[in-house]
């Protein structure tokens, strides 16, 4: 096989599958870019490169014009070699013939000689791909942003608890939780998707939807992956895992008891303080809401002290015949706050507190991109 190709369109497609390149480094298969040709015949002959990684794998349609088909249509190419080529060569049109095992590069001032590899029947998914059911369209973005959202409230302790290392779509709410506080997202479009992602591997599902600008995709499922489609061909997938996300039963239109409203720029600054000083174990934050309409965070220091800050200006409205949040406050983990304050795009935050007995929990709801978001952390004894 032999093609030519212009180097920015070719490093176009390569950005759009290096997140599952497995490293660009070493002599795996799983750390080459596979190129591939496409089509049936000299009307339609395409390349694809491909990369697989674990449980991901992308594809991505190179503009190259395919000069000969050859006998053996795919070939490889490791990809620290590739890049680092790429990075010593004009930005002009480049050439990729494979002989035997040996693809040679051509470049305006000269080649090189790659070792290729034979990629095996994972690395074409062509045939599932037709059986997978398209179940939504949405906009990139908008789907990048609740899948980052979500997956910074999984869990990471993979050998413990797989089950909460995902993000799962039921009945279109996008659930995770890591125990300590449980986020949903009502997903517009989503309602007939069962989309499971494992959390480690969000970061390269949203760099591909990243890669779709503006534009839409297409989220198509089948019983042994799921996979992200944009308009020219180009997808992105994993291999259905095979835990499921926890039942949970959960409303996202609960009235809160108690709604207190607090700036988030003073919020931020006030754990900062706090933190600075803080236990290194200890991620308690305590919350008192005072008579005067204020305030007062604290956190246990280093030094086994109590820092406490009351500069907070607060508001805090009451349904009628709520239960009295306690004298003594609530501690909340301001990790998990945190988490919830570095995507709330309001000036002002809304902490829904719910009192059951001597226990109770915070709501956080706030819409982006369309869709609505709800955490809610459990207080911490």
């Amino acid at each position: 096989m032999r093609f030519q190709v212009a180097k920015r369109d070719l490093e176009d497609a390569l950005g759009v599958v290096t997140p599952s390149l497995e490293s660009t480094s070493g002599t795996a298969l799983t750390t080459h870019y596979v190129f591939r040709r496409s089509g049936t015949n000299d009307d339609d002959y395409g390349v694809d490169a491909i990369t697989l990684s674990g449980n991901i794998f992308s594809s991505c349609p190179v503009k190259a014009k395919v000069l000969d088909p050859g006998k053996k249509g795919v070939f490889t190419i490791e990809g620290k070699r590739l890049k680092q080529w790429l990075q010593h060569v004009d930005d002009a049109a480049l050439t990729f013939e494979l002989n035997d095992a040996v693809v040679c590069a051509t470049a305006p001032k000269g080649s090189q000689t790659f070792q290729s590899l034979s990629p095996d029947s994972r690395y074409d998914w062509r045939e599932t791909l037709k059986e997978a059911k398209v179940i939504a369209t949405l906009p990139a973005n908008r789907l990048a942003t609740a899948l980052g959202y979500s997956a910074r409230f999984a869990s990471t302790k993979e050998q413990a608890k797989p089950e909460l290392c995902i993000c799962e779509i039921k009945e279109g709410v996008l659930y995770s939780t890591d125990k300590k506080a449980v986020t949903l997202i009502r997903v517009a479009g989503m309602e007939e998707s069962n989309l499971r992602i494992h959390a480690s591997d969000v970061k390269g599902f949203t760099a591909f939807l990243g890669e779709c600008g503006t534009g839409d995709v297409e989220i198509l499922e089948h019983d042994r992956m799921l996979v992200l489609r944009r308009g020219d061909g180009a997808v992105f997938g994993e291999s259905r895992f095979v835990g499921k996300f926890p039942g949970v039963t959960l409303s996202m239109d609960d009235v809160d008891q108690h709604v207190l409203t607090m700036s988030k720029p003073e919020l931020l600054a006030a754990i900062g303080f706090l933190k600075s000083g803080a236990a290194n174990e200890d991620n308690r934050l305590r919350m008192v809401p005072s008579k005067d309409g204020g305030v007062v965070l604290s956190m246990m220091s280093q030094t086994g002290t109590r820092t406490e800050l009351s500069v907070l200006s607060g508001e805090m409205v009451s349904a009628k015949d709520a239960p009295k949040v306690p004298g003594a406050g609530f501690n909340m983990d301001h990790l998990g706050l945190s988490k919830v304050l570095g995507a709330w795009k309001e000036d002002d935050v809304a902490f829904g507190i719910n009192v059951k007995g001597d226990r109770g929990y915070v709501r956080f709801v706030t819409e982006l991109s369309g869709d609505k978001y709800l955490t809610i952390m459990a207080w911490l004894q």
